[in-house]
């Protein structure tokens, strides 16, 4: 995974669909991040622990059931986790990983580094702050920050790194910010928010500290229980990006301190980063004109312009006046026409107009000739989401200027200033929205496959060398490229510049139409070569673009060569379990001569489908001539059911996996009678009574694959816990009393 694959299902170099998966202890590692991300979620997944094994605490997990289920691309997991960077304090961090046979993408890559010296969070500030008990920040909302993050106690770090998230605030401005979190149980919480203003690395400076005592009680942090509190930033803050630390914490001690983390060691901690900007506007829409102002922001909803599809929110007043979408981009070429569709929300039965400014000299000015594309009163009476749009085309000149430049899109009631892009016009009703677009130059290049629907066939076995000096540009990258199509036979096709005579930074990428999707893309393969392989369904015609890193561009030397895929592949026999305890369980097998690239073991619940279903245990893979292994992680008196595969050519997904054996695990529960420790009623309804001779302690309850589902601090020798909201099964309770940790079982009517 990672390097090499893409983000389409099945494509080679991407990690094998094996039905196995890995487990990978990062040994005196505390902070990890991805840096690319795209797993097939719920099919396959992936989990970090923090801890030297998987019995540690769960930081991520996109799995089934997981925290952060469904998630496929890293956009996903920073959305559902609030950041691609996981922080560990054990010192060790462990990652598992599983693949099935279904489907498979580009996997992932992960940097991190030593714990004591890899990972800086949170310097130059005091901390990280760390709680024994961590009760969860679910939310904190300040304008651009949103982040919902999980509710689940002790399965967060004591203090989160959230520092890649932004809140953009002005000199002298009083904001609302919006907090929530898990208090445990019936217990209040206190919020403390901390801002450098100043930024010297202190947060406790004059009216830096923001103190909301006891404000929420008994909160699941999912309940929708929040506090709403608000912060000023002082007139001479200090312009840029600085910190902000948000602290939730049991009572309120230790609230005012942001190197201490108080609440008698309940609670937790995160840091943020808010961008602070001069009184008066930041930078944007410069250097052009505005920003514009409307009085009545009626949106506009929709901007359709080649690359940009740009649907946004259709709210009257919920969207600034003029939005920066300058980070969308239009590759547009000189002399060309395009079509460019809009919608708006016109604030009842009222007509609209819309114009389109382009800066096409790039001299910073918006309305020179040509520059403007009126479309006046081309609208009404609609919401802005109801399918009513509006199609306008706009010319670029021949003599455009090359490069990226300024796009202004204005909607307006009536046409009252519209052909000004620095008067807000309509009386005040309107929108306005800046994009990007950028110019290439006109016309082909000096080579016959210069664009794809001139790309030449080649066929298996087939070299072809050209020179892409004279090509230009026709793929939106920096460098000039050619193309090629194959559309033979059914296989593993390896499109390869690695013979010795490419001569510049090259780079492959293959297409399943000209206007289609990327299937497969390679750079740096062999040195600054490049190879890439793809599988062919033997009936659609793929597409080959030769390409460079940057600008570069030179001769190259393409060979395609045909693999027929192949499909014999023996299952193991003979499965056998044995020595099986509460928490492990031996497996071995006969020997599979095909399963050349060695064996998997994959344990689900008994009647599980392992393609489909979670699997409790995935070994790493096994080397040909080993014929056991271990499960472990298994929970105690379950059932299981246990697969052996062959991995017999796992680039070409070519696995098969045994019949299954089922076995149970043992009971493996401490001797309560040592504390004269007993639970009841078994089965319970509502709630379970604990009773002991000595204080009960720690009391966490979780179901039969080991995930917590309710936790009590505990502290006297009779307890009550409400399972009224827990779902029909059996469940293990926990315990400490007198020292010893005692383990019982319990079934939910």
């Amino acid at each position: 995974g990672g390097v090499g694959g893409s983000t389409t299902d099945n494509d080679t170099g991407n990690y094998p669909s094996c039905g196995c998966g890995t487990i990978s202890t990062l040994s005196g590692i505390s902070e990890l991040t991805f840096d690319t991300f795209d797993v097939f979620a719920t099919f396959d997944w992936i989990k970090v622990y923090d801890g030297a094994d998987t019995t540690g605490t769960v930081l991520y997990d996109n799995g089934s059931g997981g925290a952060n289920e469904g998630d496929i691309t890293l956009a996903d997991m920073i959305a559902s986790a609030g950041s691609a960077t996981f922080t560990g304090t054990s010192g060790d961090m462990t990652i598992e990983f599983y693949s099935s046979t279904v489907v498979n993408r580009e996997g992932f890559q992960i940097s991190f580094g030593a714990s004591g010296g890899g990972g800086d969070f949170p310097a130059p500030y005091c901390g990280p702050l760390d709680y024994a008990n961590i009760e969860p920040i679910t939310l904190v909302a300040l304008e651009e920050i949103n982040n919902v993050t999980d509710a689940t106690l002790n399965g967060t770090p004591a203090h989160e790194d959230f520092t890649s998230l932004i809140a953009n605030l002005t000199q002298g401005e009083t904001y609302d910010i919006t907090l929530a979190g898990n208090t445990g149980g019936n217990w209040t919480n206190s919020f403390v928010v901390y801002a450098d203003w100043n930024q010297n690395e202190i947060l406790d400076d004059a009216g830096e500290v923001f103190e909301f005592a006891s404000v929420i009680a008994n909160s699941t942090g999912e309940d929708g229980i929040e506090y709403t509190g608000s912060i000023l930033v002082p007139a001479d803050a200090v312009l840029g990006d600085t910190r902000l630390r948000v602290k939730k914490i049991y009572g309120t001690d230790g609230l005012s301190d942001p190197c201490l983390a108080g609440g008698f060691g309940f609670g937790q901690a995160e840091d943020y980063t808010v961008n602070i900007a001069a009184a008066g506007g930041g930078d944007f829409p410069a250097p052009y004109c505005g920003p514009l102002d409307y009085a009545n922001i009626e949106p506009i909803t929709l901007v359709a312009l080649e690359e940009i599809n740009n649907v946004t929110d259709a709210t009257l007043n919920g969207t600034p006046a003029h939005e920066d979408f300058t980070s969308l981009t239009a590759n547009l070429t000189q002399g060309e026409t395009y079509d460019i569709t809009l919608a708006g929300n016109t604030g009842g039965n009222w007509t609209n107009s819309f114009v389109v400014y382009a800066d096409w000299n790039q001299n910073e000015i918006l309305d020179d000739a040509g520059e403007v594309f009126e479309f006046a009163s081309v609208i009404a009476n609609s919401t802005g989401e109801d399918g009513i749009e509006y199609t306008g085309s706009i010319l670029v000149p021949a003599d455009a200027v090359l490069g990226d430049t300024r796009l202004r899109v204005k909607k307006i009631y009536g046409t009252d200033g519209l052909s000004d892009p620095c008067l807000a016009g309509g009386f005040g009703f309107g929108q306005a929205e800046d994009y990007t677009v950028s110019i290439a130059a006109a016309g082909g290049g000096g080579v016959p496959n210069d664009t794809c629907d001139d790309a030449i066939a080649l066929d298996c076995g087939d070299t072809a060398t050209g020179s892409t000096v004279d090509a230009t540009d026709t793929a939106g990258g920096a460098g000039p490229d050619v193309w090629y199509s194959y559309s033979g036979a059914e296989g593993t096709i390896t499109v390869s510049l690695c013979d010795g005579a490419t001569d510049y930074d090259s780079r492959i990428r293959i297409y399943d139409a000209c206007d289609g999707n990327e299937i497969a893309v390679n750079d740096d393969f062999c040195g600054l070569q490049s190879e890439v392989s793809f599988e062919a369904d033997g009936t659609s015609t793929y597409y080959i673009l030769i390409g460079s890193f940057g600008t570069a561009a030179g001769n190259y030397s393409l060979v395609l060569t045909c693999d027929a895929p192949s499909d014999d592949c023996e299952a193991p026999e003979n499965v056998t379990v044995s020595n099986e305890t509460a928490t492990t369980a031996d497996v071995s097998w006969d020997e599979a001569p095909s399963a050349v690239d060695g064996y998997g073991v994959s344990v689900v619940l008994q009647g599980d489908d392992p393609l489909v279903d979670p699997s409790v245990y995935v070994s790493p893979i096994i080397p040909q001539g080993t014929f056991t292994d271990t499960a472990t992680g298994l929970s105690p008196d379950v059932a299981y059911d246990v697969y052996v595969v062959s991995l017999c050519d796992l680039a070409n997904n070519n696995i098969t996996y045994s019949d299954p054996v089922t076995f149970n695990t043992t009971l493996g529960l401490a001797d309560s009678a040592l504390v004269s420790y007993t639970i009841y009623p078994n089965p319970a309804t509502n709630s379970i009574n604990l009773n002991a001779a000595y204080s009960i302690e720690n009391v966490e309850v979780s179901n039969i694959l080991g995930q917590q589902v309710l936790v009590n601090k505990g502290g006297d020798s009779a307890l009550t816990l409400d399972i009224s909201s827990l779902a029909t099964g059996t469940y293990f309770v926990r315990a400490t009393v007198n020292g010893l940790d005692v383990v019982e079982r319990f079934i939910k009517k």
